[in-house]
């Protein structure tokens, strides 16, 4: 049997990659909008690269304001860079493109699809959440770009574990405006975990407003 991409990995090794990148300037190829309601398109990039672990990218949260940022593969790995942006503030490429796959708390590449599938990210203070399904957790992990360690530790994500379906957990974990009736708690939202009439699971992870609730579906959303 092969060995998987991630164990090909020496221990802690920090990967530098090549990417290309191509701007897409306008949302809809039919049209040259960018006004959307209060929103507007700046651009986009499609990207790739020769490096065959580049891609499965699950989130993405910025470090720094629109420059650089951490990301979670669900193949296991953390990856991270820098947006670059021309005189007019859109994206033209990523620079300082590294990824590194995830260890245990031991340091040692857990390389395991079932044990490492990242499908959700949130960042704060140095520290990334890290939400995951199939062998469902929400971690916590310090934000080192050039050496990322094990997990800190693992948040009781409320939820019963028997309502989480196999691969369709932890899709989206959020902060919370700081302002909010939720005053900055961290948000947990499944993907397609579904109570009896067809809401999926979510928690309000910490806070005045702790606990387990459900978000209301409308029409496939």
């Amino acid at each position: 049997m092969a060995p998987s991409p991630v164990a090909a990995f020496a221990r802690g090794r920090v990967e530098q990659m090549a990417v290309s990148a191509t701007p897409i300037r306008t949302f809809d190829f039919r049209s040259k909008e960018t006004r959307f309601g209060p929103l507007t398109f700046i651009g986009g990039l499609e990207l790739t690269s020769p490096n065959p672990r580049f891609g499965s990218f699950s989130a993405f949260r910025f470090l720094t304001p629109g420059g650089s940022f951490a990301g979670v593969a669900d193949t296991g790995y953390w990856f991270f860079g820098t947006v670059e942006h021309d005189e007019a503030g859109r994206p033209t490429a990523f620079s300082h493109f590294t990824m590194q796959p995830m260890v245990d708390r031991h340091g040692k590449i857990i390389g395991r699809k079932w044990l490492t599938d990242a499908e959700s990210l949130a960042v704060r203070g140095g520290i990334a959440t890290v939400g995951f399904e199939r062998e469902h957790r929400i971690s916590e992990f310090r934000i080192d770009p050039q050496d990322m360690k094990g997990p800190v530790r693992n948040l009781d994500f409320l939820i019963p574990r028997k309502e989480l379906r196999t691969n369709k957990g932890f899709e989206t974990v959020v902060y919370a405006p700081p302002d909010s009736p939720l005053k900055g708690a961290r948000v947990a939202i499944t993907e397609r975990s579904l109570d009896p009439v067809g809401n999926p699971y979510a928690a309000i992870l910490e806070g005045p407003e702790k606990g387990v609730l459900t978000v209301a579906r409308k029409g496939d959303f």
